[in-house]
């Protein structure tokens, strides 16, 4: 009987295939399949791949050569020290290797793999180690502690438990602070009762004053800001008025009728306002040429630094 080691993975060639065992005439290519990974299967990858027992129930899908990049993660450091009586190939080389990412808990690790399995490959075995410790390069289970199953159901109840957990929190909170305000309003309604209503609001000098300060602060930027824009509106009215200008000269009959026209529109399209209404709005000024002050008069908008 020969004792020769075989490996799962060795049932055909893949991305790790060492180049001096690959198919010289039927060269390897990624596997784009557009194979998806049912939600049993990839139970079943994640058993398997996670170094769990072996069962052979879902596709095994060696889709791309290099793994989707993982952000802030491009160099790998690794160090490779055979055992004595470890046997390279012919030209020195004892197989090949994934740097597949490094991630700070376990959860994270699981996750990743899930999505290499889910999204990348379903073929190659994903081993769990931590950075900065020596490892076997060994398909023995013998050097593996026990692997923790991927539920993917269960992992889904704990985190619709933990939303609706936060949810109850949230609203635990907003009931708080509106019992807490009721409770202000019905202290402020007994003290009114208390004077009858005859006496004055106690107001605090110092929050009166803030309350006073902002309200001028907001009021003098909205000031400024209409300033700006009655400036930007004053140039727009000077470009139109330009442009009418020139088609005035061009077509002298327009400034006759376009206004029955664009009444009639308006009239249409169920817009029917009475002469008041148009005397109270934009019409005002299509009816006749109003004069505009610092553009029809020598008043300036004033500045504001």
């Amino acid at each position: 009987m020969s004792s020769k080691k075989s490996h799962p993975e060795w049932t055909k060639e893949n991305s790790l295939t060492s180049p001096e065992d690959r198919d010289k005439e039927n060269k390897w290519r990624p596997e784009q399949s557009s194979v998806q990974i049912s939600e049993e299967e990839v139970n079943d990858a994640m058993k398997e791949l996670n170094n769990t027992q072996y069962i052979e129930k879902f596709p095994k899908l060696d889709r791309t050569y290099q793994d989707p990049q993982v952000p802030m993660q491009n160099i790998g450091l690794v160090s490779f020290v055979p055992a004595k009586g470890a046997v390279p190939n012919q030209n020195g080389v004892y197989g090949f290797a994934k740097l597949r990412g490094n991630y700070a808990t376990n959860t994270e690790a699981d996750q990743r793999a899930e999505f290499l399995i889910r999204y990348a490959d379903s073929y190659h075995q994903i081993y769990h180690t931590y950075v900065g410790r020596p490892f076997p390069l060994t398909i023995s289970s013998d050097y593996s502690a026990e692997t923790t199953e991927i539920d993917i159901r269960k992992e889904t109840v704990q985190a619709v438990s933990s939303s609706v957990k936060d949810k109850k929190e949230e609203e635990q909170k907003v009931m708080r602070e509106i019992k807490e305000r009721e409770e202000n309003l019905l202290e402020e309604s007994k003290k009114a009762k208390e004077d009858d209503g005859t006496k004055d609001i106690e107001v605090d000098p110092y929050e009166n004053y803030i309350t006073l300060s902002v309200k001028k602060a907001q009021l003098s930027w909205t000031f400024k800001e209409h300033l700006t824009k009655m400036k930007e509106v004053r140039e727009f009215i000077i470009k139109t008025r330009a442009e009418l200008k020139d088609l005035d000269q061009e077509y002298p009959e327009f400034a006759g009728k376009y206004l029955d026209k664009y009444m009639q529109a308006r009239k249409d399209a169920g817009i029917d306002e009475s002469t008041e209404d148009l005397n109270d709005n934009f019409m005002n000024f299509m009816v006749e040429e109003k004069m505009i002050p610092t553009i029809d008069t020598d008043e300036k908008l004033p500045e504001f630094e």
